[in-house]
């Protein structure tokens, strides 16, 4: 509660609450592997250097504030692209808190967690900071961002092509599970609106899937 009233910085508490509950396993080579590239990116500008030339930008670590968000469970009859749905939920400040708990509830297991925002609210630079945030003990990431895979390919293609982009190695998403070794499996799917738009290429259900 003391944190309460000062800024947050990269889902830093995520790493912190959920190493608390850490069961503190080996992880696997792929875990490793990945989880490293991922924190890498930490580090890197928070933005392109083509996106500010010429200005000093402060790092992906020390420049993002967590944003304030709404949650809304989706039941038939939802309209979760209307802004006017979104109302009733109030405001939270915690979305570190709120993430450590979601990813290790039982209902992650049962349904996706989709992120909404405008262009530019900050979605895919969410998705970054999640995966270099979930310690590699107990949690095999792969970060899938859809625009750099084909666009054609069913999920299980698409999630093996990122871990290949992320680790330059060859591998099945059966054998990524099974190396797991009781880690918690979370697959990021970063850029659903642009596959969408993708010319010639039907994923009506691609959530289903």
């Amino acid at each position: 509660q003391a944190t309460r009233a000062q800024v947050r910085y990269a889902l830093s508490e995520v790493q912190a609450l959920l190493r608390s509950m850490s069961s503190a396993a080996t992880p696997s080579a792929a875990a490793r592997a990945l989880s490293a590239m991922y924190r890498a990116l930490l580090d890197r500008p928070i933005l392109s250097d083509g996106d500010a030339a010429g200005v000093v930008l402060p790092s992906l670590k020390s420049g993002y504030v967590d944003p304030d968000f709404r949650v809304r469970p989706v039941r038939t009859g939802a309209r979760p692209a209307d802004e006017e749905w979104w109302a009733p939920a109030l405001v939270r400040t915690d979305l570190s808190t709120y993430l450590a708990g979601a990813m290790t509830s039982p209902a992650a297991w049962a349904a996706p967690i989709v992120v909404l925002g405008q262009p530019g609210a900050g979605k895919s630079v969410l998705t970054k900071l999640l995966a270099a945030r979930l310690p590699d003990t107990d949690f095999l990431v792969v970060r899938v961002v859809l625009r750099e895979v084909p666009a054609d390919a069913d999920v299980q293609d698409q999630i093996e092509a990122a871990v290949r982009a992320a680790t330059g190695e060859r591998t099945s998403w059966p054998e990524l599970a099974r190396a797991a070794d009781g880690a918690q499996l979370v697959v990021m799917l970063d850029g659903f609106d642009e596959l969408l738009q993708a010319t010639g290429v039907s994923h009506s259900d691609y959530l289903v899937r």
